[in-house]
């Protein structure tokens, strides 16, 4: 018995000490401890943002949103979750969305904004069926077709060429622009105005005298056809390049505030704008165009009164725009 006692300690201690043995390698391994040191500098870095985006969060917003940030905390933890705490943490995600439903549907289309666009589609379209088939003028000849009869009134080709030049680019991207580094913007007025009076005391003499209808014929006229063709080439170049762009971004700012997707708005737009185009000829564009011009500038005019009413007045708004250093004039 005391044999045995004896050799069975000996195997205990045998046993401890290879456990021991193979123990101590783990505990200095270095790619053990770069793991844990990265595992726990992760932790501390996504726990700091996580308390410095909620203290932010909780001094600007309500309830809600102090609501979704813990949400966020939670969602960001790195130790593992159980089934249970993931329900829990997607209930708490879904009712976080619900709360904060009200404020997103009121950036979206209502259906007074649905009916306004669906008119102006309508009445598009209606325009370039009327003068193509309606009309008591026919679209027979160039004459009428390219260039109206050269018969239409001052205002509605004046305010085709104006919303012919400002596009949904010009649109968005001004205020964004001017919102962003001030109003230095409005120096583009100043080369604006001068390139129109050149144009009107120089090159549109000249072009209603010749009786031509483009840059290009005129081109033509003073050089020869090879200059005409490789000026054409670059401008359909050009539209090639910058016409796509022109209709990618008001598609865009349509499809966040509707839902609908974007390539499903842009054919059915341009779809509209090729049959009115081709339908009616040069008076059905010029008065989609004045239709259009007088939908935006009443737009811009809703957009300014209810702007600076919602604020205060017109001196709220200068104040504010002071106190962020926008008003820039000569700089």
């Amino acid at each position: 018995m005391d044999e045995d006692t004896v050799l069975l300690e000996d195997s205990s201690v045998e046993l401890s000490t290879s456990a021991n043995a193979d123990a101590t390698p783990s505990t200095f391994d270095p790619v053990t401890i770069v793991t844990q040191l990265i595992t726990e500098s992760t932790k501390l870095l996504t726990s700091t943002a996580v308390q410095t985006t909620t203290s932010i969060m909780s001094a600007l917003s309500s309830t809600p949103s102090t609501v979704a940030m813990e949400t966020s905390t939670i969602a960001m933890d790195t130790t593992p979750m159980t089934d249970a705490s993931s329900i829990s943490t997607t209930e708490s995600i879904l009712s976080t969305s619900t709360a904060s439903s009200p404020i997103t549907e009121t950036l979206l289309f209502s259906w007074f904004d649905y009916t306004i666009f669906a008119l102006l589609l309508l009445l598009s379209t209606f325009i370039g069926v009327y003068f193509g088939f309606l009309s008591k003028i026919k679209q027979n000849n160039k004459k009428e077709y390219l260039l109206g009869g050269k018969t239409m009134n001052k205002f509605p080709v004046s305010a085709s060429l104006i919303a012919s030049h400002i596009s949904g680019i010009t649109m968005l991207g001004v205020p964004s622009e001017m919102y962003s580094h001030g109003t230095q913007y409005w120096m583009f007025i100043i080369p604006a105005f001068t390139v129109a009076l050149l144009m009107k005391t120089i090159y549109l003499p000249v072009f209603y005298d010749l009786q031509v209808t483009s840059a290009f014929t005129y081109l033509e006229l003073r050089f020869d056809k090879f200059v005409r063709s490789a000026a054409s080439l670059v401008y359909a170049l050009q539209c090639i390049i910058y016409i796509p762009i022109v209709i990618y971004v008001p598609a865009l700012a349509f499809s966040q505030v509707t839902g609908i997707n974007l390539h499903v708005i842009t054919p059915i737009i341009c779809v509209i704008c090729i049959f009115y185009t081709t339908v009616g000829g040069l008076r059905a564009v010029v008065w989609t165009d004045t239709l259009q011009f007088v939908l935006m500038i009443g737009a811009c005019i809703a957009v300014i009164v209810l702007g600076i009413s919602s604020v205060g007045g017109f001196m709220e708004v200068w104040e504010a725009a002071d106190r962020g250093k926008r008003l820039i004039f000569f700089k």
